[in-house]
């Protein structure tokens, strides 16, 4: 917006043609920016939406993984559950399961507490690359393990909150963004290309007039005018 209001101040004392292609940029700048800025906005919303229904999609098919494991006289798959454990890892989630007894099953941060560290040090690494103000802490969420309609115990599914991107959310909304700053910059070669064709238009014939009112001061008054305008 700065820029645009530089343009206009610069061109004030320079020629109608420039004037006229100098209007036209002003104008797509400005329609440009508000596109983007609004459309950013709506579209960055509507993707935390998007990332926290996905990441508690995610956080219930862990819970049913870790069900379905469970044989008829309730025994627990430790080796099925380390499994899904490494899983939910690799996708940011820290898992912690305990039984109807609340002793633990099993605990990523006991499993390797190392790259549990890390990745929330990368994830919330990631967040301030696209929000450098962004507050985020490490919050849990317990689900309750139902098994024959009867609790035998929860999972406790930690992760960077209140919600955080993966490295594929993170180069998605930086593609969306490049696609955005190319649409504005075709925007204003196109609104050059048309405001230089239609500044000409315009002043070609006040050009002719300015000429031809020239030549007849200096005595020259059998020039004609023969320029044909359509605009009134």
């Amino acid at each position: 917006m700065v820029l645009a209001i530089g343009l206009v101040v610069a061109i004030m004392k320079y020629s109608l043609r420039t004037k006229l292609i100098a209007s036209y940029l002003f104008v797509a700048l400005v329609c440009v920016s508000l596109i983007s800025i609004s459309t950013n906005f709506i579209l960055d919303k509507q993707f935390q939406q998007y990332v926290k229904q996905n990441q508690e999609q995610k956080n219930k098919e862990i819970v049913n993984s870790i069900t379905n494991q469970i044989s008829s006289n309730v025994v627990w798959n430790i080796n099925e559950i380390e499994n899904i454990g490494v899983i939910a890892l690799e996708n940011s989630l820290i898992i912690k399961i305990r039984d109807a007894n609340d002793t633990i099953i099993w605990d990523a941060t006991v499993h390797n507490h190392g790259l549990c560290e890390r990745i929330l040090q990368q994830t919330a690494e990631n967040m301030k690359s696209r929000y450098p103000n962004f507050k985020g802490e490490y919050s849990e969420k317990t689900y309750p393990i139902i098994y024959n309609d009867k609790k035998i115990g929860r999972v406790d599914i930690g992760s960077y909150g209140p919600f955080y991107y993966s490295l594929n959310d993170l180069a998605f909304i930086n593609t969306l963004n490049k696609i955005l700053i190319s649409i504005g910059i075709f925007s204003l070669f196109f609104a050059f290309l048309i405001g230089t064709y239609m500044a000409g238009r315009l002043t070609k014939p006040i050009s002719r007039v300015i000429r031809s009112a020239k030549m007849i001061s200096n005595g020259y008054f059998d020039d004609r005018i023969k320029e044909i305008s359509d605009t009134k």
